[in-house]
């Protein structure tokens, strides 16, 4: 069953909720689901971003964004690394930046989380309110710093992969950068072999439940995406269950 989830997935570019708001149409727990996803829905949810190389602008969405209000900055290759202007990327995909020139240190903040970043230091310090989970440090392939227009680049991949728990497809063909957030619903999937399944650690606002012990939880908005995947990996881990997935982003149909 799983293995023709994922072929449909990977035919049709859907989302699993989809599938399974299609197969059971009509149930309680189509209703329910619908429901839910109304409810948690954004208008800010960004389904990808692209970036090019000395491409003064970016895609979010679709819609062309200018990356830097002056039109001065872009993205740039140093030593194979896709060095990105980090407030255009950050902002665009609702994280706050902030900047202590005094101490030439990066403040990424959404929630709960704190990511912290030095100018000319290649290491990313993650930290959590009420120290829920360790303080993460870990070591990213360029170190970033303050370009010719006073603005911050970073190295895309390990930031979007770290940070903001997304996926990067680079292009070298045409030197552009697909950026994609898996976790931003923050809404996981769970298939599990009980019907009993205790969640309350990860303090969902809402769980439902289908007559196949598959649950869906529904976090709080404000948790950060990372945090989501570790949520993700975990539920994945435990006895029992057979796998979890995040819901994607997409335009859910019915």
């Amino acid at each position: 069953m799983k293995k023709l989830i994922a072929a449909i997935m990977a035919i049709l570019g859907t989302a699993l909720l989809t599938i399974i708001c299609v197969a059971e149409t009509g149930s309680d727990f189509s209703a329910s689901l619908t429901e839910m996803i109304k409810k948690y829905q954004k208008d800010d949810f960004v389904g990808s971003i692209i970036m090019q190389i000395d491409n003064s602008m970016m895609y979010v969405d679709g819609k062309e964004i200018v990356i830097d209000e002056d039109g001065t900055t872009t993205p740039i290759l140093i030593d194979g690394s896709a060095m990105v202007p980090l407030r255009a990327i950050s902002e665009a995909l609702g994280y706050n930046v902030s900047y202590d020139a005094d101490n030439s240190k990066i403040t990424i903040q959404y929630g709960i989380m704190t990511a912290d970043m030095q100018i000319g230091d290649n290491h990313i310090k993650i930290s959590y309110e009420n120290n829920i989970y360790d303080e993460k440090v870990i070591d990213i392939n360029a170190k970033p710093f303050i370009n010719d227009f006073n603005r911050t680049m970073v190295p895309l991949r390990p930031i979007v992969e770290n940070i903001f728990a997304g996926s990067v497809v680079w292009n070298g063909k045409n030197q552009s950068m697909y950026i994609t957030k898996d976790f931003q619903t923050k809404r996981l999937v769970v298939q599990g072999q009980d019907d009993d399944m205790d969640f309350s650690r990860y303090e969902p606002v809402e769980i439902i439940k289908n007559d196949k012990n598959m649950y869906v939880l529904q976090l709080d908005m404000n948790t950060p995406d990372i945090l989501v995947k570790q949520y993700c990996d975990e539920i994945g881990k435990l006895q029992g269950v057979e796998y979890a997935e995040p819901d994607q982003y997409v335009v859910v149909t019915y």
